[in-house]
């Protein structure tokens, strides 16, 4: 049931950026923004919270937890990696 609604969720979002902006974005499963924004460990790019955060992530999607993420969790890693891999 939650990955229904993270899935929902995710296309809302995905749809709203097609028409607030005009421009289709690719669309990007969760565990592939992490695994990127992984990569950004240990440098300048992230800051000590969003490197906090990339590893708690991290360590969610590695138990397979990685669909119990809240709205604001998701909107957060969609907005790192939006800054750094759009």
């Amino acid at each position: 049931m939650a990955l229904m609604a993270l899935g929902a969720y995710t296309n809302y979002r995905f749809i709203k950026r097609i028409t607030d902006g005009g421009i289709a974005m690719k669309l990007v499963s969760t565990t592939t923004m992490i695994k990127r924004l992984e990569g950004l460990l240990g440098t300048r790019d992230l800051s000590e919270w969003e490197q906090d955060f990339v590893r708690k992530l991290a360590a969610e999607a590695a138990s397979g937890q990685v669909t119990g993420l809240t709205g604001a969790q998701v909107d957060k890693l969609d907005e790192l990696h939006g800054r750094h891999f759009a």
